[in-house]
Protein backbone atom coordinates (compact mmCIF):
# COMPACT_ATOMS: atom_id res chain seq x y z
CA UNK A 1 0.00 0.00 0.00
CA UNK A 2 1.58 3.28 -1.14
CA UNK A 3 0.14 6.58 1.11
CA UNK A 4 0.17 9.80 -0.21
CA UNK A 5 0.54 12.76 1.83
CA UNK A 6 1.31 16.92 0.96
CA UNK A 7 0.41 19.93 1.99
CA UNK A 8 0.07 20.96 -1.27
CA UNK A 9 -3.71 19.88 -2.23
CA UNK A 10 -2.98 19.73 -5.94
CA UNK A 11 -0.82 16.98 -5.61
CA UNK A 12 -3.46 14.63 -5.16
CA UNK A 13 -5.88 15.37 -8.05
CA UNK A 14 -5.90 12.47 -10.64
CA UNK A 15 -5.06 9.87 -7.95
CA UNK A 16 -7.01 6.83 -7.53
CA UNK A 17 -7.20 6.31 -3.78
CA UNK A 18 -8.80 5.90 -0.63
CA UNK A 19 -9.22 8.81 1.45
CA UNK A 20 -9.28 8.76 5.14
CA UNK A 21 -8.34 10.90 7.97
CA UNK A 22 -5.46 11.13 10.21
CA UNK A 23 -7.09 11.36 13.12
CA UNK A 24 -9.97 9.01 13.68
CA UNK A 25 -10.03 6.87 10.61
CA UNK A 26 -13.55 8.80 9.24
CA UNK A 27 -14.97 8.92 5.83
CA UNK A 28 -13.12 6.75 4.15
CA UNK A 29 -13.97 7.15 0.63
CA UNK A 30 -13.02 5.41 -2.46
CA UNK A 31 -11.92 8.47 -4.63
CA UNK A 32 -11.51 6.27 -7.98
CA UNK A 33 -11.68 9.40 -10.49
CA UNK A 34 -9.05 11.07 -8.78
CA UNK A 35 -11.52 14.05 -8.08
CA UNK A 36 -10.47 15.18 -4.47
CA UNK A 37 -7.27 16.68 -2.99
CA UNK A 38 -6.18 15.46 0.26
CA UNK A 39 -5.94 18.20 3.25
CA UNK A 40 -2.52 17.97 5.69
CA UNK A 41 -4.61 15.75 8.11
CA UNK A 42 -5.29 12.81 6.15
CA UNK A 43 -4.03 9.94 3.78
CA UNK A 44 -4.68 8.22 0.75
CA UNK A 45 -4.57 4.67 -0.03
CA UNK A 46 -3.62 4.08 -3.74
CA UNK A 47 -5.38 2.04 -5.51
CA UNK A 48 -5.71 -0.25 -8.69
CA UNK A 49 -9.48 -0.61 -8.93
CA UNK A 50 -12.90 0.61 -7.97
CA UNK A 51 -13.44 -2.74 -6.25
CA UNK A 52 -10.46 -2.76 -4.44
CA UNK A 53 -11.19 0.70 -2.91
CA UNK A 54 -14.58 -0.71 -2.08
CA UNK A 55 -13.33 -3.42 -0.29
CA UNK A 56 -10.56 -0.57 1.93
CA UNK A 57 -13.93 1.56 2.76
CA UNK A 58 -15.60 -1.57 3.53
CA UNK A 59 -12.84 -2.70 6.24
CA UNK A 60 -12.29 0.25 7.35
CA UNK A 61 -16.11 0.40 8.44
CA UNK A 62 -15.85 -3.09 9.95
CA UNK A 63 -16.94 -3.48 13.55
CA UNK A 64 -13.37 -6.14 13.32
CA UNK A 65 -10.97 -3.45 12.26
CA UNK A 66 -12.89 -0.52 15.03
CA UNK A 67 -12.22 -3.04 17.76
CA UNK A 68 -8.12 -3.72 16.47
CA UNK A 69 -8.16 0.30 17.33
CA UNK A 70 -9.49 0.11 20.04
CA UNK A 71 -7.17 -2.84 21.53
CA UNK A 72 -4.20 -1.45 20.62
CA UNK A 73 -4.70 2.28 21.13
CA UNK A 74 -4.94 4.81 23.93
CA UNK A 75 -7.59 4.35 26.37
CA UNK A 76 -8.10 7.22 28.95
CA UNK A 77 -8.75 4.96 32.20
CA UNK A 78 -8.05 1.78 30.98
CA UNK A 79 -4.89 0.52 32.95
CA UNK A 80 -4.67 -2.72 30.05
CA UNK A 81 -4.27 0.14 26.74
CA UNK A 82 -1.18 1.84 26.45
CA UNK A 83 -0.88 4.75 28.90
CA UNK A 84 0.08 7.46 26.22
CA UNK A 85 -0.94 7.58 22.78
CA UNK A 86 2.80 9.05 21.43
CA UNK A 87 5.17 6.76 20.86
CA UNK A 88 9.29 6.99 19.82
CA UNK A 89 10.26 3.38 19.82
CA UNK A 90 10.19 -0.14 20.13
CA UNK A 91 12.47 -2.52 22.00
CA UNK A 92 12.16 -6.67 22.39
CA UNK A 93 11.87 -7.26 25.88
CA UNK A 94 11.81 -11.57 25.28
CA UNK A 95 11.10 -13.83 22.83
CA UNK A 96 7.36 -12.15 22.54
CA UNK A 97 6.98 -9.18 24.65
CA UNK A 98 8.10 -5.57 23.92
CA UNK A 99 9.27 -2.00 25.45
CA UNK A 100 7.40 1.11 24.08
CA UNK A 101 9.52 4.09 24.68
CA UNK A 102 6.56 6.66 24.67
CA UNK A 103 6.28 10.13 25.33
CA UNK A 104 5.60 10.06 28.68
CA UNK A 105 7.46 7.05 30.17
CA UNK A 106 7.77 3.14 28.98
CA UNK A 107 5.22 0.97 28.51
CA UNK A 108 5.23 -3.21 28.25
CA UNK A 109 3.28 -5.13 25.97
CA UNK A 110 2.35 -8.99 27.31
CA UNK A 111 1.53 -10.36 24.04
CA UNK A 112 -0.07 -13.99 25.60
CA UNK A 113 -1.91 -11.65 27.70
CA UNK A 114 -2.09 -8.77 24.84
CA UNK A 115 -2.29 -6.51 27.05
CA UNK A 116 -0.24 -3.24 28.17
CA UNK A 117 1.45 -2.68 31.45
CA UNK A 118 2.99 1.01 32.75
CA UNK A 119 6.44 0.33 33.75
CA UNK A 120 6.43 1.84 37.42
CA UNK A 121 9.10 5.14 37.65
CA UNK A 122 9.60 7.28 40.63
CA UNK A 123 9.55 10.79 39.65
CA UNK A 124 11.26 11.81 42.82
CA UNK A 125 14.46 10.21 41.74
CA UNK A 126 14.55 12.63 38.59
CA UNK A 127 15.36 16.36 38.67
CA UNK A 128 13.13 17.50 36.17
CA UNK A 129 9.49 17.81 36.82
CA UNK A 130 8.72 17.58 32.91
CA UNK A 131 7.20 14.14 31.40
CA UNK A 132 10.01 11.42 30.60
CA UNK A 133 10.06 11.46 26.71
CA UNK A 134 11.83 8.05 25.66
CA UNK A 135 13.43 8.68 22.42
CA UNK A 136 15.39 5.29 21.58
CA UNK A 137 16.09 1.84 23.66
CA UNK A 138 19.41 -0.36 23.27
CA UNK A 139 20.48 -3.17 24.94
CA UNK A 140 23.77 -2.92 26.25
CA UNK A 141 26.53 -5.57 26.79
CA UNK A 142 25.21 -7.24 29.84
CA UNK A 143 21.84 -7.28 28.46
CA UNK A 144 20.41 -3.75 30.60
CA UNK A 145 17.86 -1.38 28.30
CA UNK A 146 19.19 1.56 28.76
CA UNK A 147 16.60 4.89 27.59
CA UNK A 148 17.47 7.26 25.95
CA UNK A 149 15.25 10.72 27.20
CA UNK A 150 15.21 14.10 26.97
CA UNK A 151 16.80 14.33 30.25
CA UNK A 152 19.90 12.07 29.42
CA UNK A 153 19.85 8.21 29.95
CA UNK A 154 18.24 6.05 32.55
CA UNK A 155 17.78 2.29 32.56
CA UNK A 156 15.03 -0.47 32.86
CA UNK A 157 15.75 -3.09 35.78
CA UNK A 158 13.93 -5.97 34.42
CA UNK A 159 14.07 -7.50 37.68
CA UNK A 160 12.45 -5.72 39.70
CA UNK A 161 10.46 -4.60 36.60
CA UNK A 162 11.38 -0.63 37.01
CA UNK A 163 13.03 2.46 35.62
CA UNK A 164 16.11 3.64 37.25
CA UNK A 165 18.67 6.65 37.17
CA UNK A 166 22.02 5.82 35.74
CA UNK A 167 24.15 7.97 38.56
CA UNK A 168 27.01 9.83 37.38
CA UNK A 169 29.08 11.53 40.65
CA UNK A 170 26.78 13.32 42.23
CA UNK A 171 24.14 13.69 39.41
CA UNK A 172 22.22 11.24 36.88
CA UNK A 173 23.96 10.60 33.75
CA UNK A 174 23.78 13.27 30.89
CA UNK A 175 20.87 14.62 33.06
CA UNK A 176 21.29 18.23 31.22
CA UNK A 177 21.42 16.75 27.95
CA UNK A 178 18.72 15.60 25.52
CA UNK A 179 19.45 12.53 23.69
CA UNK A 180 18.71 12.40 20.35
CA UNK A 181 20.20 8.96 19.52
CA UNK A 182 22.24 6.16 20.87
CA UNK A 183 24.08 2.69 20.71
CA UNK A 184 25.88 0.14 22.42
CA UNK A 185 28.93 -1.03 21.18
CA UNK A 186 30.77 -4.25 21.27
CA UNK A 187 33.13 -3.45 23.97
CA UNK A 188 30.45 -2.34 26.26
CA UNK A 189 30.23 0.89 26.02
CA UNK A 190 27.47 3.02 25.55
CA UNK A 191 27.54 6.52 22.63
CA UNK A 192 24.94 8.76 22.78
CA UNK A 193 24.30 12.01 20.48
CA UNK A 194 22.77 15.06 22.93
CA UNK A 195 22.44 18.58 22.28
CA UNK A 196 21.29 21.19 24.65
CA UNK A 197 20.31 24.94 24.59
CA UNK A 198 23.88 26.72 26.12
CA UNK A 199 21.79 29.80 27.41
CA UNK A 200 23.57 32.11 24.70
CA UNK A 201 20.88 31.90 21.83
CA UNK A 202 22.69 28.63 20.42
CA UNK A 203 22.74 24.81 20.56
CA UNK A 204 25.41 22.67 21.77
CA UNK A 205 25.80 19.21 20.01
CA UNK A 206 28.11 16.60 21.62
CA UNK A 207 28.45 12.73 20.92
CA UNK A 208 29.35 10.79 24.55
CA UNK A 209 31.01 7.66 25.22
CA UNK A 210 29.63 5.87 28.23
CA UNK A 211 30.85 3.10 29.95
CA UNK A 212 28.38 3.03 32.54
CA UNK A 213 30.07 -0.20 34.79
CA UNK A 214 33.43 1.82 34.85
CA UNK A 215 31.01 5.21 35.42
CA UNK A 216 33.44 7.10 32.45
CA UNK A 217 32.10 9.34 30.11
CA UNK A 218 34.49 10.99 27.04
CA UNK A 219 33.01 14.01 25.29
CA UNK A 220 32.97 14.47 21.90
CA UNK A 221 31.87 17.99 20.68
CA UNK A 222 30.35 18.14 17.31
CA UNK A 223 30.90 21.73 15.60
CA UNK A 224 29.75 20.73 12.41
CA UNK A 225 25.39 21.58 13.45
CA UNK A 226 23.92 22.57 10.22
CA UNK A 227 20.73 24.48 10.04
CA UNK A 228 18.72 21.95 12.24
CA UNK A 229 21.37 20.88 15.15
CA UNK A 230 20.50 17.00 15.32
CA UNK A 231 22.22 14.03 15.55
CA UNK A 232 19.99 11.62 13.95
CA UNK A 233 21.71 8.18 14.30
CA UNK A 234 25.01 6.31 15.67
CA UNK A 235 26.39 3.14 14.83
CA UNK A 236 29.91 0.92 14.59
CA UNK A 237 31.00 -0.54 11.04
CA UNK A 238 32.94 -3.29 11.03
CA UNK A 239 36.40 -2.14 11.80
CA UNK A 240 34.86 -0.77 15.19
CA UNK A 241 34.84 3.22 14.29
CA UNK A 242 31.49 5.14 15.51
CA UNK A 243 29.45 7.12 12.71
CA UNK A 244 27.37 9.86 13.46
CA UNK A 245 24.51 11.38 11.30
CA UNK A 246 24.91 14.97 11.57
CA UNK A 247 22.63 17.80 9.80
CA UNK A 248 24.67 18.20 6.66
CA UNK A 249 26.99 14.67 6.67
CA UNK A 250 28.67 12.05 8.66
CA UNK A 251 31.42 12.12 11.11
CA UNK A 252 33.68 9.19 11.86
CA UNK A 253 35.14 8.65 15.30
CA UNK A 254 37.91 6.16 15.97
CA UNK A 255 37.68 4.66 19.11
CA UNK A 256 41.23 4.16 19.76
CA UNK A 257 42.14 7.32 18.96
CA UNK A 258 38.94 9.06 19.54
CA UNK A 259 40.18 11.36 16.77
CA UNK A 260 36.78 12.31 14.17
CA UNK A 261 36.57 13.22 10.90
CA UNK A 262 33.95 15.05 9.30
CA UNK A 263 32.31 13.73 5.80
CA UNK A 264 30.20 16.73 4.41
CA UNK A 265 27.44 15.67 2.57
CA UNK A 266 27.21 16.37 -1.47
CA UNK A 267 25.80 19.65 -3.09
CA UNK A 268 25.45 20.80 -0.21
CA UNK A 269 22.41 19.49 0.96
CA UNK A 270 21.24 19.27 4.56
CA UNK A 271 18.33 18.87 6.95
CA UNK A 272 19.29 14.54 7.34
CA UNK A 273 16.60 13.31 8.72
CA UNK A 274 17.26 9.79 9.01
CA UNK A 275 20.22 7.46 8.66
CA UNK A 276 20.91 3.55 8.62
CA UNK A 277 24.18 0.98 8.74
CA UNK A 278 23.50 -1.79 6.22
CA UNK A 279 25.83 -4.73 6.78
CA UNK A 280 27.41 -4.09 3.49
CA UNK A 281 29.28 -1.07 5.08
CA UNK A 282 27.13 1.45 3.15
CA UNK A 283 25.14 4.18 4.95
CA UNK A 284 22.13 5.35 3.99
CA UNK A 285 20.72 8.74 4.61
CA UNK A 286 17.64 10.79 3.68
CA UNK A 287 17.97 14.62 3.73
CA UNK A 288 14.57 16.39 4.05
CA UNK A 289 13.81 18.56 0.49
CA UNK A 290 16.69 16.84 -1.34
CA UNK A 291 17.31 12.67 -1.74
CA UNK A 292 18.95 10.51 -0.27
CA UNK A 293 22.87 9.59 -0.14
CA UNK A 294 24.44 6.53 -0.20
CA UNK A 295 28.21 6.43 1.71
CA UNK A 296 30.63 3.89 0.83
CA UNK A 297 32.46 3.45 4.70
CA UNK A 298 35.70 1.91 2.45
CA UNK A 299 36.15 3.84 0.23
CA UNK A 300 34.73 6.88 1.86
CA UNK A 301 32.59 8.50 -1.43
CA UNK A 302 28.75 9.60 -1.17
CA UNK A 303 26.09 8.53 -4.31
CA UNK A 304 23.16 10.61 -4.51
CA UNK A 305 19.85 9.82 -5.67
CA UNK A 306 17.35 12.40 -6.09
CA UNK A 307 13.97 13.31 -7.52
CA UNK A 308 14.32 16.20 -9.34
Amino acid sequence: IEYKYSNKNQDHFGVKKVILSLGRHQYPYNDWKGEYAMSQICFGIEIQSKEEGDKICEAINSEKFKNILKKYTHIPNDTSSIHWPSIFCFSNLNKNDFLIGTGNGLSWYHYAENRFSKIPFDKKQFYSDEKIQIKAIVTGSDGTKILATKHGLLQYNQKENKIEIIKHGKSTLLNEWDVMSIYADKKGNVWAGCKKDNNFGSIDLAVFKCNINKHSVIKFEIANKGGSANLNGIAEDYLGNIWVSVDDGLISINTSSNKQQFFKAPNNWFSNITFHLTKDNTIWQCFWSFGVTSFDIDKKQFKTYSNN
